[in-house]
């Protein structure tokens, strides 16, 4: 990224709208120190669109809030918690809405995890149309082969715990 730093502000923006994630984060860093929050959500999106599953991550967080907020509404963590499934479909094997309900206080019930899966599918299906419109190729939803390993062998250790 020590490179990317070094490119004019017109290079930066031709590779971020190729796709290129290093400069994305570079404008999107430029932008989060301008205060620049409208461009900064609009980098974060490309950044989702180009492939990055951890701008999935900053979304789910900047959607849920401060926890603690009065104001916090459910709506507003459905769709954290529809973002945060979306990245596991996207390959991010650690992402779980499920790690945020006690934090928040807030338990999803039947219809709402309904709610929850049929967004993430909405989400899928918007990304995939903004990289198709890109002419981006399809997501490659294959998780990372270290970060499979390890959430087999969870997988496998809470199988054995549970018989």
């Amino acid at each position: 990224m020590q490179g990317h730093r070094r490119l004019s502000l017109d290079e930066l923006e031709s590779l971020a709208n190729k796709g290129d994630l290093k400069a994305i984060e570079v404008l999107r860093q430029n932008a989060l120190e301008a205060k620049n929050h409208a461009r900064y959500d609009e980098l974060v999106d490309l950044a989702v669109t180009s492939g990055s599953v951890s701008a999935i991550t900053l979304l789910t967080v900047s959607k849920l809030g401060d926890y603690m907020s009065p104001d916090r509404k459910t709506e507003d963590i459905l769709e954290a918690f529809a973002y945060e499934t979306l990245a596991f479909r996207r390959g991010y094997l650690n992402a779980d809405y499920r790690k945020f309900t006690g934090i928040y206080k807030f338990y999803p019930n039947q219809e709402q995890e309904l709610y929850i899966e049929q967004r993430a599918d909405e989400l899928m299906i918007e990304y995939e149309e903004k990289r198709k419109g890109l002419g981006f190729a399809p997501f490659d939803n294959s998780p990372l082969a270290s970060e499979k390993e390890t959430y087999d062998q969870l997988k496998e250790y809470r199988e054995r715990k549970e018989l």
